[in-house]
């Protein structure tokens, strides 16, 4: 698969959040940037996921970077959209080179007022 759909950005979001009183705050901090290609969302995936009260709204495919590893506490930007990494999966492609697939949601909104972003 070529890898030419955009360049997307992942960051690790850091959170005050249970601990001493208010105020929350959460920080994001960048941990990679990579090459993307878009997969299909086909309905096994879509309807799985909903199963589990999740939502598939894209799957891009990245090369593997073992040095920096990936987990679901992870936010992703993607073309000015923010999404949760909903699911990471480290595979191969037709070449037998390693790349990583991730099952994104959209959820910009929520996500940018986590941010304190507008």
């Amino acid at each position: 698969m070529i890898l030419d759909s955009g360049v997307l950005t992942i960051y690790r979001v850091n959170s005050t959040e249970g601990t001493a009183p208010p105020p929350v705050r959460r920080t994001k901090q960048l941990i990679r940037t990579a090459l993307f290609g878009d997969k299909v969302v086909g309905a096994t995936r879509y309807y799985a996921a909903a199963k589990v009260g999740q939502r598939i709204d894209r799957s891009v495919r990245i090369w593997r970077d073992t040095s920096i590893p990936i987990t679901v506490r992870e936010i992703c930007l993607v073309d000015g959209t923010y999404y949760r990494i909903r699911k990471v999966t480290q595979t191969v492609d037709e070449d037998q080179l390693p790349v990583t697939d991730l099952d994104l949601e959209d959820d910009d909104g929520a996500v940018r007022g986590e941010l304190g972003e507008a």
